[in-house]
């Protein structure tokens, strides 16, 4: 606690001075980074580049999981197709598939899983159909 004798001998006021004059060498120095407000907080451009990447690799992950989803979605639409082109009643289906090439990255992932879709849904089936008539 400050108290009146304190004040006037200039114990913390010496402190903050001498904090204060820290914190200048440092800016002469070059050793300080700007500081980002946001709201109530801020951050160094170092901490904001760390949060900006954290989010970013959410997002990505968030779109890759989406690809995920809607490829699977195509896959069973694929293997329908395949059911009625042999005739056959289709129920449902649902298989997974490994694929080793990355999805949402234009390197034919969608295309790659649809035949293996195709292909999986005709074997299942016996293989009525050929490869063209896929």
């Amino acid at each position: 606690m400050v108290t009146g004798s304190s004040v006037r001998q200039g114990g913390w006021t010496e402190e903050f001075h001498k904090y204060q004059a820290e914190i200048m060498t440092k800016i002469k120095k070059g050793e300080t980074e700007e500081a980002i407000p946001l709201g109530r907080d801020s951050y160094t451009a170092t901490e904001w580049k760390k949060i900006m990447k954290s989010v970013d690799q959410q997002i990505e992950d968030i779109r890759e999981e989406q690809a995920r989803r809607l490829q699977k979605r195509e896959d069973r639409m694929e293997a329908r197709r395949v059911f009625e082109a042999a005739n056959e009643p289709f129920g449902g289906l649902e298989f997974k598939m490994y694929n080793v090439i990355p999805v949402s990255r234009g390197l034919g992932s969608s295309a790659a899983a649809i035949v293996g879709g195709l292909k999986a849904a005709n074997m299942l089936l016996g293989e009525p159909l050929t490869d063209e008539g896929l």
